[in-house]
């Protein structure tokens, strides 16, 4: 199903802008692609990052630095890529494309399906473009998630299925095995799966989100479901991008002239028609033939698991390889990735990391007490003394986990930009053509 706009007549709301087809920024709902750039890099889904108030220099630009925030305005600590992803941190998203690059990221995009987009150069979206400061068609976006569903398989989308004359002769029919046969890897099967896993673990989105959002499937008996939102600056777009072993649907709610909705993020606008067409489509018999596999056969509920990966188990405070005394939590991984160094072990840039964190929690009032308390479990696995005196924790009633993290009705301009936060370029304005109002 494509919508292009509510009244293709309506000249007063650019009626004839066929969003589907039309670059807007994605937000949040980039964030796995950029995630999947660190992952083809070494990291994996327990890998910790260092959430704290950071600054990247932007030399030439307007503003001398670049300093991203997260929506709550809060920082968290060390956090897992699988707590950061689930929860749409964003200073950890900046973080996973400085570690990958943006060129790697731009190469992995165009990989996966987003072909059209993305195609102004690294220059000239900067580190922004891992919370959605970039450009992309629903369409395109649909498809690179479908490149995730696919197990790192870039199968294009095809309009159509079947073409007949008038007197019913098939001349055309789309042979589902061979589109399958021959589509690329483009990605890692495994690295695909951890991505998968990430966005189908509901409780790895908790800490924000809570349990129960519209990104589940109660309906289906909680079969497993992969998904994304995605928010803009001033909620001019919201996004969910979404997908089971047999559908994957992307859903974007807005205005096509571009001006902002009624403050209606990714989660309340859009994961709602998600939902709702994903339980229909799965339901409804006469979907029942579109969900069969290639073979005819039904596509089994869980996601296939390639043979590479593994569960095993990790150090919890700095994600790398266990030694005793300190606590373990069990990982997806690769054979032969993850993690190379013990627990107690630091590269130069992780200490340079850790002591500008540490620093940052002796005087920054905004970490949470759990941002705290994972920062001092970080730094007494390395053996490094926290900082003293201790700081006083952000009231833990900010993080009660909420349906969503909605904007304050006529707020004053926040910490943060509307989760999860979509960031013009900082090195170079954006063009004027930026939110597809052409």
């Amino acid at each position: 199903a494509m919508v292009g706009s509510a009244d293709y007549y309506n000249d007063a709301i650019d009626g004839q802008v066929n969003v589907a087809v039309r670059e807007r920024q994605p937000g949040s709902s980039i964030k796995p692609i950029a995630y999947l750039a660190a992952f083809e890099k070494g990291w994996h889904p327990g890998t910790i990052i260092l959430d704290y108030d950071t600054r990247w220099p932007t030399p030439g630009a307007p503003e001398p630095f670049y300093r991203p925030q997260n929506y709550t305005g809060l920082y968290y600590g060390a956090v897992s890529v699988r707590e950061a992803l689930g929860n749409s941190l964003n200073i950890p998203a900046v973080k996973a494309l400085d570690f990958a690059g943006i060129d790697s990221m731009i190469d992995l995009a165009h990989r996966m399906g987003i072909r059209t987009g993305f195609r102004r150069g690294p220059g000239h979206y900067g580190l922004s473009i891992a919370l959605g400061g970039g450009e992309v068609t629903l369409l395109e976006h649909t498809n690179a998630f479908a490149t995730l569903a696919n197990m790192g398989r870039y199968v294009p989308y095809t309009p159509i299925l079947e073409v007949r004359d008038i007197s019913g002769n098939t001349l055309f029919s789309l042979d589902r095995s061979q589109t399958l046969a021959q589509a690329e890897q483009v990605v890692k099967a495994e690295h695909a799966y951890q991505i998968t896993h990430i966005l189908s673990d509901n409780n790895a989105r908790a800490m924000i989100f809570g349990t129960w959002t519209p990104l589940t499937l109660p309906e289906l008996g909680n079969r497993p479901v992969a998904a994304k939102t995605g928010t803009t600056n001033d909620w001019k777009d919201g996004w969910t991008m979404g997908y089971t072993t047999d559908l994957v649907v992307g859903v974007w709610t807005g205005n096509t002239d571009s001006h902002p909705t009624r403050q209606l993020d990714g989660i309340q606008g859009a994961a709602p028609i998600w939902h709702d067409f994903m339980v229909a489509a799965h339901t409804d018999p006469a979907f029942a033939e579109t969900l069969l596999g290639p073979d005819g056969q039904p596509i089994p509920e869980e996601f296939p698991r390639p043979p590479g990966i593994y569960e095993g188990p990790i150090c919890a405070a700095t994600g790398k390889l266990p030694v005793p005394g300190f606590r373990t939590v069990t990982e997806v991984l690769v054979q032969g990735e993850g993690p190379t160094q013990r627990c107690n072990q630091l590269t130069d840039w992780e200490r340079r990391e850790l002591t500008a964190a540490l620093q940052d929690v002796a005087r920054n009032g905004r970490f949470t007490s759990r941002g705290i308390q994972t920062l001092y479990a970080y730094a007494a696995a390395v053996g490094i003394a926290p900082p003293s005196p201790t700081p006083t924790p952000t009231p833990e009633v900010i993080e009660v986990p909420v349906a969503e993290p909605t904007p304050e009705p006529n707020p004053t301009p926040p910490a943060a930009d509307p989760e999860p936060e979509p960031q013009p370029n900082p090195e170079q304005p954006p063009d004027s053509g930026e939110e597809g109002d052409d």
